[in-house]
């Protein structure tokens, strides 16, 4: 083995192993682009955001491309446990839940974390949808440091706070409780 290389070496070296990745990388994201797509021209992303317009004080609600983001992602990976931390009237949390209910998880669920006792915690979410739906009351970091959450995820949606104190635990400690597939 070569102790030493130079510049334009290691770029072709790079380029090949990119090259060797990119089968399985652009498979993934045709399913994910393929799912987004099926979302986005179904009844449910048409009631959804029929449900969202007729709701007073939805401002500040995911949109469709989002929605239909999150639901496609949520259908690749097929989570068994996703954390949300800013559930808020719960339209990211009807479309990660529709997700798992396409793909036959049934034991699947969807811990969803809104701190704000003035908004009505997943009150968008079809009631076919809600047995997998597990709303939590309060702040994340409180739920961390106290251990409430589940001990290993496969998924963690942030959509609240984005100060930096904020997103730095709760990302950092949900990341440590990540599965590895």
């Amino acid at each position: 083995m070569r102790a030493f290389q130079w510049p334009w070496q290691a770029r072709a070296n790079q380029r090949n192993q990119i090259q060797a990745a990119s089968p399985s990388f652009y498979g993934m994201w045709d399913a994910v682009a393929r799912f987004a797509a099926e979302i986005r021209a179904s009844d449910f992303m048409a009631e959804m955001i029929r449900r969202r317009d007729a709701y007073d004080g939805s401002v500040g609600v995911m949109g469709a491309l989002d929605c239909a983001t999150l639901y496609a992602l949520t259908r690749w990976l097929r989570p068994a446990v996703i954390v949300e931390s800013g559930g808020f009237i719960g339209m990211s949390s009807a479309f990660s839940l529709k997700a798992l209910t396409d793909e036959k998880l049934a034991t699947a669920r969807l811990y969803s974390i809104e701190w704000s006792e003035e908004c009505e915690h997943g009150a968008l979410i079809p009631d076919n949808l809600r047995p997998q739906f597990m709303p939590l009351r309060g702040k994340v970091e409180d739920f961390l440091k106290r251990d409430e959450l589940p001990s290993s995820m496969d998924m963690f949606v942030h959509d609240s706070s984005h100060s930096y104190r904020h997103m730095l635990c709760a990302t950092a400690d949900c990341l440590c409780r990540m599965t590895c597939r």
